[in-house]
């Protein structure tokens, strides 16, 4: 992925919830005060981030770990269908917190041979996020 394509991108995610604020705000202050409860969003979010996190699991060498990878892959599966049923409360938040943390490994991976200066501000934004 180019540079360029992921920074449009992250404008579009982070600008189009912004956009609904400013044209429904009354709706948008309702949603966002039943985000952090909401088991839709909850089991959407999870089921995302549990499915990039094995696909990147998948997709890693790890040469240390690899007769070890598809008890891996099972077991981080099972932990991500484990919390959507076990801990509900506050899934969307995990849910989003997993994406949020994906996206800025995706920051990472791409701003990292990038030859701009400009990569550092995809950088600092993934380690904000991260934190």
């Amino acid at each position: 992925m180019k540079l360029s394509t992921l920074a449009v991108g992250l404008g579009i995610l982070v600008s189009l919830p912004q956009l609904y604020g400013l044209l429904k705000p009354a709706e948008a202050a309702k949603a966002a005060r039943s985000f952090p409860r909401s088991m839709a969003w909850g089991y959407a979010l999870m089921a995302l981030g549990t499915a990039w996190f094995l696909w990147n699991l998948n997709a890693e060498s790890i040469s240390d770990f690899a007769s070890y990878k598809k008890w891996m892959l099972l077991g981080f599966g099972a932990l991500g269908l484990a919390t959507c049923i076990y801990v509900p409360d506050f899934l969307a938040v995990r849910g989003l917190s997993i994406v949020l943390l994906l996206i800025a490994k995706l920051m990472l991976d791409t701003a990292r041979w990038h030859d701009s200066q400009w990569r550092l501000v995809i950088s600092v934004w993934a380690y904000l996020w991260i934190l």
